[in-house]
């Protein structure tokens, strides 16, 4: 109760007392900041964790700390407010953090004496900073961002189901971070930032142009193909973190080439022989390996079937449903963090779409939910996305007026949180490509003027929502064309 004074915040901390009315948000301090990782200790009833791997039955501690953070001071200088004129909770003021980020160990064994066995968040966060550190030393190009989203999307899923004031995205896991090499999409030399492919219309030469840091560096002639071959698809087929290429001819030939670490090709393979009605629908890491699987359709009868590969070759090749027309696929990615590729459908008349969740194999379909139902005529699905680097795909919507739409997927993969307008665009703009340009973890889009040849990329801020920068990359003639290869 007030007894004079202006209006202010309080904050009350009971030093693990109990309170019979409390709220959440406990969390505070330099670890509850807009760039700092917030993690909660796992509980294993005070007795080491170590020989015993984690679960979804695991919880966190009671003395760890919940969310979410309210911050009312700007960091620097922290005696500015974030929100003046309205500084308490109850005119809505500050801003709120989602914390607590992840969970790790709680109470492992040391050899010092009087830490054995060692409890708290204090030794909590050590453990989610070595898996970190486990992380960037399996892929050295990866960012902070990158390392962070991967954590959690790799995380064991307690407490509340998807993401949580109390444990996060989850129990954070050092072989599941390490083993899902996620290679972001289009990055041909493994930098970490997506590149373009470009095709010559008129001669079939092909070229790659490697981005760093939202810019062209460097353009090479890579190969030379008759214009009966096309880029079908591109993926890490054989795991050394690099994008390759799947080329397809008009016979069927479908051959897998090797990038190396400059960009360029290393080697080429025939790895399958399939004509029509058979077309690639998408690529993706179905069972977590760590390479690029591909999916493909039976246009005529809609069964679908994903080929394994294992050192960019098929190995396994599983039916996985019967879907015919006018069911298509829209997308293929992970829509809810579990390391594995799912499946966008889209049906081209009555403009339901459908997010289908694989097995932890990926050779059947967990479940399929309706997740948004849309006009075609008026509106498409230009891609799938990590637009806010949380690990999960999410879907961008086009109309014929030029409307871009971000609809962020849910932590469970089977329905939108939300969606945002994000700009408007349109003719002679195309959206040509989507992929981490700079190396933020979130996904970034490529725009081509098809009068002009301009080749606009749009990186996108945080949050997923909302542009944050635009540049032109390159301005070339308009026979080359961007190979829109799909890649999740």
């Amino acid at each position: 109760m007030k007894f004079a004074g202006a209006a202010r915040a309080l904050r009350v901390d009971s030093h693990r007392g109990r309170l019979s009315i409390a709220t959440n948000g406990s969390t505070f301090g330099h670890n509850g900041g807009v760039n700092t990782i917030s993690v909660g200790a796992v509980s294993n009833s005070g007795s080491p964790i170590s020989g015993r791997r984690f679960n979804a039955a695991d919880t966190i501690t009671t003395y760890s700390s919940d969310g979410p953070r309210k911050l009312f001071l700007n960091p620097v200088p922290a005696t500015s407010y974030i929100t003046p004129g309205c500084t308490t909770y109850g005119c809505g003021g500050g801003v709120l953090l989602p914390k607590v980020d992840m969970a790790a160990a709680d109470c492992d064994t040391t050899t010092t004496p009087g830490f054995i066995p060692f409890c708290g968040t204090s030794a909590a966060a050590p453990q989610a900073a070595a898996i970190a550190a486990l992380i960037k030393s399996s892929a050295k190009s990866l960012t902070g961002a990158q390392i962070s989203a991967r954590m959690r999307a790799t995380a064991i899923d307690i407490m509340a189901p998807g993401r949580d004031v109390d444990s996060g995205a989850g129990i954070v896991m050092a072989d599941a971070g390490v083993q899902t090499r996620s290679t972001f999409p289009h990055d041909f030399n493994g930098d970490s930032a997506g590149d373009i492919l470009w095709r010559d219309s008129g001669s079939g030469n092909a070229v790659v142009s490697l981005i760093n840091a939202g810019s062209i560096k460097s353009s090479t002639f890579i190969v030379s193909l008759p214009l009966t071959w096309t880029a079908a698809a591109s993926g890490d087929f054989n795991g050394d973190g690099r994008s390759d290429i799947l080329w397809r001819d008009s016979a069927g030939n479908t051959v897998a080439s090797l990038m190396n670490a400059s960009g360029a090709i290393a080697s080429s393979t025939l790895i399958a022989v399939l004509g029509s009605p058979w077309i690639v629908a998408g690529t993706g890491d179905f069972n977590s390996n760590g390479t690029t699987d591909i999916l493909w359709r039976n246009a005529t009868t809609g069964d679908m079937v994903v080929s394994f590969l294992v050192n960019g070759n098929i190995v396994l090749s599983q039916f996985i449903v019967n879907l015919p027309a006018p069911w298509s696929v829209a997308g293929v990615g992970d829509f809810n963090s579990d390391g594995r590729a799912d499946i966008l459908w889209r049906h081209t008349s009555s403009g339901a779409a459908v997010s289908s969740l694989m097995n932890s194999s990926g050779t059947s379909i967990v479940s399929s939910t309706l997740i948004a139902t849309l006009p075609v005529a008026s509106w498409s699905i230009a891609g799938v996305g990590d637009f806010n680097g949380d690990g999960r795909k999410d879907i961008l919507w086009r109309n014929a007026g030029g409307d871009t739409v971000v609809s962020l997927i849910a932590s469970s993969g089977a329905s939108i949180s939300s969606s945002q307008l994000l700009v408007t665009l349109g003719s002679p703009w195309i959206l040509s490509l989507l992929g981490d340009f700079n190396s933020d973890g979130r996904s970034d889009v490529i725009w081509r003027n098809n009068s002009t040849g301009d080749t606009v990329v749009s990186l996108i801020g945080a949050g997923g929502t909302t542009i944050s920068s635009s540049t032109v990359l390159a301005t070339l003639p308009t026979v080359f064309v961007i190979q829109a290869t799909s890649q999740n």
